[in-house]
């Protein structure tokens, strides 16, 4: 069996963020863990363990760069759903600076700013 590319996964990734967006329609949407989106996609390592390492440079790197210039039903752009996901070391799963290429000045804002960010990006 051959191992899944970088496309594939961020492709089987969107598939999991919505559906994470869809079972939570109506009440609070709360961050997953790359390590969680990991397992969900089958992104395992040698020991069957969920492999996160490089989920946000590589794996949503790509998911960001598939919606680029695409519209959805008439919205001028589509949300990152990158803005999702973050460490699990993180009590609010806020995505690493990584996001910072879609989303230009992020790492440079404060934590707060960066959790009124991803609330905005939620609504």
């Amino acid at each position: 069996m051959s191992k899944p590319t970088t496309d594939q996964l961020a492709r089987k990734s969107i598939a999991v963020l919505v559906a994470h967006v869809r079972d939570h329609q109506n009440k609070h949407l709360p961050n997953l863990s790359y390590e969680e989106v990991a397992e969900r996609i089958g992104r395992l390592n040698r020991h069957d363990k969920p492999f996160a390492r490089g989920m946000g440079s590589q794996v949503f790197k790509c998911m960001g760069h598939l919606f680029k210039g695409q519209k959805l039903h008439g919205v001028s752009s589509i949300p990152h759903l990158q803005s999702l996901v973050g460490s699990k070391s993180d009590p609010l799963r806020l995505p690493e600076d990584g996001y910072e290429e879609f989303v230009p000045g992020y790492s440079k804002l404060s934590r707060p700013e960066r959790i009124a960010h991803i609330e905005a990006e939620k609504s």
